[in-house]
């Protein structure tokens, strides 16, 4: 059973059905606003968790250290139960957010499969097999903000341009825009 099937056979089992934009879609909006709530909700603990991981990475065992618990400070001491306990809660936020995006998935009516995989599809095209394309591209990009990483894909040597500040990933010149028209519910 995939994670959507799962989650919708929950949502079911709890009395939620998607609702049909076209025939009610003052419901439908709010349906949808009420789950990007939740799915906000659940950023927000995943971004406390790490940073409190952060916060105790920082600092050496067994000093005091302070954290965040629903953006409230509170005390500790950074020992291992504590690191622990926050290293759960990144985790518990990351399946949270899953969950919860799975939900709005079945709530949506969407084809996200077919969504997911033209997006995919698109992505794709952000690495190249040759890397004095790569090259080319990073200087269009930008080199003094961007770099080259290569990759791996079966084997084979794969090039891609990603922002120093934070890692992303970058679209090529010229990127295609992908179009999901026809996966819209």
């Amino acid at each position: 059973m995939t994670e959507l099937n799962r989650v919708g056979a929950w949502n079911l089992a709890c009395g939620k059905l998607p609702i049909i934009k076209d025939i009610a879609p003052t419901s439908y909006w709010q349906a949808l606003a009420n789950q990007q709530e939740r799915l906000q909700e659940e950023l927000d603990e995943l971004n406390e968790a790490i940073m409190n991981c952060q916060t105790l990475e920082e600092s050496c065992k067994g000093d005091a250290v302070t954290l965040q618990l629903k953006g409230v400070p509170f005390d500790t001491t950074n020992v291992r139960s504590v690191r622990e306990h926050w290293n759960d809660e990144v985790l518990d936020a990351q399946v949270d957010l899953d969950v919860v995006l799975q939900g709005f998935t079945y709530l949506s009516g969407h084809d996200h499969t077919g969504a997911f995989n033209a997006v995919m599809e698109n992505n794709d095209l952000k690495y190249v097999n040759n890397l004095p394309d790569a090259q080319y591209a990073c200087e269009q990009i930008g080199a003094t903000t961007h770099s080259v990483v290569t990759g791996n894909l079966g084997n084979t040597p794969t090039y891609s341009v990603h922002r120093n500040s934070d890692d992303k990933i970058t679209k090529l010149p010229n990127h295609p825009k992908v179009c999901l028209k026809k996966f819209a519910n």
